[in-house]
């Protein structure tokens, strides 16, 4: 295994500490409303992370690694901050608590070099399968009166996200299979949860598209 706390690892992580607020402090200069700044920092965190794993050679494939685990960080912090001072339920943030950290773990394990290839295209899939999803939101939050193009906008994201968080996943993980069987516990354990979530939001996805044309079927 490669040892993880290198100078080199240890002032990026710093870097994105820095970078992601920085980043969102950028948008907010553009758009006021906090919600749609957090979800355009998310987009541009998966467009930046399949980026790079796209354009960097494996050698320097730390850098998406150390700036997602940088970005999931400074999320959690968001979190615990809407929790404490803006008095947040619980139960809305605990899917993505329960995200969050599963997912620093499992990057965590892949900048050990244990099992890097397949966990970071796992993560590749992930980021890949949310690009829709953002830009989904942004529709839905600024033209939640036009019915017709949140149909269209919802039918899209259930269609992209299914694909790559069901459908591709599993096929991967089928490619896999004989490997998957020997890896931790721990890493089989997160690898099930990841992909329930995104079972269980693709279905989510499924019944707002009925909900919606019901909506657009009353309405004619």
């Amino acid at each position: 295994m490669n040892y993880i706390f290198t100078t080199e690892n240890i002032l990026f992580y710093v870097f994105s500490i820095f970078f992601w607020p920085f980043s969102y402090y950028s948008i907010s200069l553009f758009h006021k409303k906090p919600e749609i700044v957090k979800n355009f920092t998310h987009l541009f965190h998966a467009i930046l992370f399949v980026s790079l794993y796209k354009l960097l050679d494996f050698n320097n494939i730390n850098y998406p690694i150390v700036l997602s685990i940088g970005f999931y960080t400074c999320d959690i912090f968001y979190i615990i901050y809407s929790l404490f001072v803006k008095k947040d339920t619980f139960l809305r943030h605990l899917p993505y608590l329960v995200h969050h950290i599963i997912a620093n773990y499992g990057l965590y394990i892949a900048l050990s070099d244990y099992c890097r290839e397949q966990i970071i295209y796992f993560y590749y899939i992930l980021e890949y399968s949310n690009f829709l999803l953002y830009t989904g939101y942004h529709i839905q939050k600024e033209y939640s009166n036009n019915k017709n193009l949140l149909l269209v906008s919802v039918s899209f994201q259930f269609v992209w996200y299914t694909y790559f968080r069901v459908i591709r996943f599993l096929l991967y993980l089928f490619q896999i299979r004989e490997l998957f069987v020997t890896v931790y516990v721990s890493i089989q354990l997160i690898t099930i949860i990841l992909f329930g979530m995104g079972a269980y939001w693709s279905w989510s996805l499924f019944q707002k598209n009925l909900f919606l044309l019901q909506i657009e079927q009353k309405l004619h």
